[in-house]
């Protein structure tokens, strides 16, 4: 991973804010209210970024709507933020993944095997959205659709909800 390689990533999350990312984007640099439980490193509360995974599977845990987008590799950060830049005992890593910019997220992104995951810490339009995995409680199935979709869909089930950016 390098500073600008493109990596497609998911987000689980819930209807509601699955809704608002799709008219409003992610400001991922300070939104912390988008947590199902809080996450703390160094033993302070993050209070930025959101949880990333490299699949659809493992961001399917966190809500029952998972957004897919690409971002660039310097946007993704170590889920323990504060140990990223004191800790050297990820020589392991560095080892694992020598072109790596950040050895450590490439390493809880493609190897850890318990739950692949970063933070993410970029800005998104709603436009890069590529897609949403939407839980049917029905049918049991995840439904792919796009954020346009999302949006007619999620206005139908809650019609006092607003349809406009703002």
């Amino acid at each position: 991973m390098q500073p600008n390689s493109v990596i497609t990533v998911f987000h689980g999350t819930t209807a509601d804010d699955a809704y608002n990312f799709c008219l409003n984007g992610i400001d991922a640099r300070k939104q912390q209210r988008y947590r199902i439980y809080p996450h703390v490193s160094g033993g302070k509360p993050i209070k930025f970024g959101i949880f990333v995974a490299p699949d659809l599977k493992t961001s399917q845990k966190f809500g029952s709507v998972s957004l897919k987008f690409k971002t660039l590799g310097k946007n993704l950060i170590y889920r323990y933020p504060t140990v990223m830049n004191k800790d050297n005992s990820h020589e392991l890593y560095k080892n694992s993944y020598p072109k790596s910019f950040r050895p450590t997220v490439s390493y809880d992104m493609l190897d850890n095997g318990v739950e692949p995951q970063a933070i993410y810490i970029g800005l998104l339009s709603p436009r890069a959205i590529e897609k949403l995995f939407v839980y049917d409680y029905k049918t049991y199935a995840w439904n792919p659709m796009s954020p346009q979709q999302y949006i007619q869909q999620y206005s139908q089930k809650n019609p006092k909800t607003r349809t406009y950016k703002g």
